[in-house]
């Protein structure tokens, strides 16, 4: 065996990059597999070559392309020193293993070529395993039974390796009914929908393998009835049907997973179903408009519509996410899907609770809400939390807008924008207590609104925020942009932070931590009271490299920032421009009970100079007002400068000698 100019790799377990490639290989889950990282690989072509013995006719292996970034799959084969392809597949086909069975064509063939193609992005793996490749049959054989090849260590057999047998297209309830009673745990039974079927009765599904299609047909439970129990370790792939119409009683309005089941749903849609009832109990397993997994291996959706789902339990907190409850499993994917106009009590859309990994993905949440936490989705006692690539937008909550972060290990949000969501609390968009750690990266929030952290709330842990741009979130209260306290580290990093507004702290509210801002931007934020651009509060800071232009306090001090408090805040290499105090002093700086170390600051000019305390004259730091130690590491002087546009007062500007 041989590969191309690109390398492809031998691997056990789950891929490298989340959200895409298989967990485990496809004959027992432990074994090895081997695939393409198309990470940083993009339209690339990968080879991998065996030969073939005299007689070959048919190839099979099964492959696994999952994530929206998949190339191309083909099968080639050599005869007389010329490629023709066989075999081939383009794109995602769900987070599943797949058999292919391919001719080779006719005799004479010497060598088996597998050609992958990637994709444009991080999350297209393609992956083969379990190759082999059989003779051609004779009508008279007169040979002993066919060789093979196996590009592996021959390992036990998976259950779905054994013969798969398939279903005529069922038409009725009745024998959908009996065609779920059918299968075991040997084998893999295919299931066809040839029409909408209308549910009286809930069905069941106790362990097994099954894979249903519902070739674009409807099962509606009419208003009456969950449609789908799955239990016992059941492994269900469910493709191109809708579940509408359905109801469940406390929990899974169309479905309830439990006891070890395990689902991969894939280009379907959940529409108009609902959870109602409370008798009691665990609070962390009733809700689920569309779907409840409790307990269960593993959730898996992939290009799913989500739509007008809800969980009407009243005032009762048990009753949460309005499309999807997964609780105490051990996985949760969604990608490429879209969730919209659910709602429930505590996750609008999508509830998460006391499991293992959740990763979303090119997903977009709209006009989701809930009465208490988390708009579009809540994340609570979950190891860790990926978003990639989404987009949240006009959700609402009483906290966390868009989704609501609790007590959990690492949460990671890269690439996704936050539009116009709103919470009556805290965190317009996102609302994180004591979390692990928290980042975000390469995220735009913009327009949302809440009375405490327009954008974001922090409270707790550690949390990293890179390569972000905060633009018109509001904040009744504080924190217009970001709302953070009692951190053990808050760190901002090449961030942008413009036209920004609360009645405290224009951008950034800060108390009792300690943060870095790193190479950011404030411009023209804006606070009714005090601090414009920042409000801090017994913490310590350290800014450097960072620019404050034309940010404004209208009824207190600190045009720029505003410290108070047992502050210790450090600038370096900083620009203050234009920045206004306009009932108070402190045009650039207000710093009151604080120490304030000011080193190489390149250029501070302010469009007003307020009245100074005794301890600096207007002749040396006309920009700011202080009842502070203040420390200048490297001499500088000042220049008045008169302008000549009768509008503008007249300015300071600091120069470096």
């Amino acid at each position: 065996m041989n590969t191309g100019n690109n390398s492809v790799t031998r691997q056990s377990g789950s891929t490298p990059t989340g959200t895409t490639g298989p967990t485990g290989d496809h004959t027992s889950g432990s074994g090895s597999y081997v695939y393409i990282e198309t990470s940083g690989n993009y339209f690339q072509n990968f080879q991998i070559e065996a030969p073939l013995l005299t007689g070959a006719g048919t190839v099979t292996f099964w492959y696994h392309m999952f994530g929206p970034g998949c190339g191309d799959l083909s099968v080639l084969v050599n005869f007389d020193n010329n490629w023709n392809e066989i075999w081939s597949i383009s794109h995602d086909q769900g987070d599943k293993w797949l058999m292919a069975e391919v001719d080779v064509g006719e005799r004479g063939a010497t060598a088996i070529r597998f050609s992958f193609t990637s994709g444009g992005d991080s999350y297209g793996d393609i992956a083969i395993d379990d190759v082999t490749v059989t003779a051609f049959e004779e009508l008279n054989p007169t040979t002993s039974p066919s060789p093979t090849l196996s590009m592996k260590p021959s390992l036990s057999p998976s259950l779905s390796s054994s013969p798969v047998p398939t279903s005529a297209a069922l038409t009725t309830a009745a024998q959908l009914k009996a065609a779920l009673t059918s299968s075991s745990s040997s084998y893999q039974l295919e299931i066809h929908l040839g029409s909408d079927i209308f549910l009286s009765e809930t069905l069941h599904i106790y362990g097994g393998l099954y894979s249903i299609d519902g070739n674009g047909h409807t099962i509606n439970g009419q208003a009456q009835v969950r449609c789908l129990n799955v239990s016992n370790g059941a492994q269900v792939d469910l493709n191109n049907v809708t579940f509408t119409r359905c109801l469940g009683f406390e929990v899974g309005g169309a479905i309830l997973m439990s006891s070890d089941a395990a689902m991969t749903i894939t280009d379907s849609v959940f529409k108009d179903n609902n959870v109602s009832g409370y008798r009691g109990g665990n609070s962390s397993q009733a809700g689920g408009g569309g779907i409840c997994c409790w307990a269960c291996k593993f959730l898996h959706v992939s290009r799913c519509s989500f739509v007008d789902n809800s969980c009407d339990g009243g005032t009762h907190l048990q009753h949460t996410g309005g499309a999807i409850t997964a609780a105490h499993m051990e996985s949760f994917k969604a990608v490429n899907c879209t969730f919209s106009n659910n709602r429930a009590r505590y996750g609008g859309a999508i509830r998460l609770y006391a499991g293992g990994a959740a990763a979303i993905a090119r997903t977009a949440f709209v006009n989701n809400s809930c009465d208490g936490f988390g708009g579009a989705i809540s994340a609570v006692y979950m190891e860790s939390f990926d978003a990639v690539n989404c987009t949240f937008s006009n959700n609402r909550a009483h906290y966390g807008g868009a989704f609501d972060l609790y007590a959990g290990g690492a949460a990671a949000i890269t690439r996704t924008a936050f539009v116009n969501n709103s919470a009556d609390a805290s965190g317009g968009a996102i609302n994180a207590i004591i979390m692990e750690s928290f980042d975000a990266d390469s995220c735009t929030f913009s327009n949302n609104r809440a009375y405490y952290g327009g954008a974001f709330d922090l409270y707790g842990g550690a949390a990293a925020i890179t390569r972000t741009t905060f633009v018109k979130n509001s904040a009744d209260q504080s924190g217009g942009a970001i709302y953070v306290s009692d951190m053990e580290s808050f760190d901002a990093n090449s961030c942008t932070f413009s036209h920004n507004r609360a009645a405290y702290a224009g951008a950034i509210y800060q108390s009792r931590m300690v943060s870095i801002i790193l190479n950011s931007t404030f411009l023209s934020n804006s606070a009714r009271f005090q601090g414009g651009a920042i409000g801090l509060s017994t913490s310590i800071v350290d800014i450097n490299n960072s620019r404050f232009i034309s940010n404004l306090a209208s009824g207190g001090g600190g045009g720029a920032i505003h410290a108070a408090n047992s502050v210790e805040i450090s600038m370096s290499f900083c620009t203050v421009s234009f920045n206004l105090a306009t009932a108070s002093s402190g045009g650039g700086l207000y710093v009151s009970d604080s120490n304030l170390n000011v080193k190489d600051l390149s250029s501070v000019i302010t469009r007003r100079s307020a009245t100074l305390s005794s301890r600096l004259s207007r002749e040396t730091a006309p920009w700011l007002e202080t009842a502070s130690t203040v420390q200048i590491t490297r001499q500088t002087t000042a220049k008045r400068i008169v302008s000549s546009w009768p509008w503008l007062l007249p300015n300071w500007t600091w120069w470096n000698l």
